[in-house]
């Protein structure tokens, strides 16, 4: 319930990521199909989007989150550069 209600009160503040990450659901929420906006009236859709959908969304890309790969990042050369006992 705390996670449904801070996606919505906190939509479009660009927080989404970071909790995704923070509470380790990447697996679960990242992977599969992305669609855009729908067009129902559009008539480019079926002959333009290279997935079709019921429901008249353009496909955008498909995801594939790999847990342990793509929730970690690499700490930048600038910070190493700074300080080298934060080589991994």
């Amino acid at each position: 319930m705390l996670r449904r209600e801070r996606r919505i009160e906190l939509a479009f503040e660009g927080t989404r990521l970071w909790d995704i990450l923070r509470w380790e659901i990447g697996d679960e929420v990242l992977n599969g199909d992305f669609w855009g906006a729908p067009f129902p009236d559009s008539e480019r859709y079926p002959t333009t989007s290279i997935k079709l959908d019921p429901q008249s969304r353009w496909y955008v890309t498909t995801k594939n989150f790999r847990p342990g790969v793509d929730d970690q990042w690499p700490i930048p050369e600038s910070e190493t550069n700074i300080n080298p006992n934060l080589a991994e």
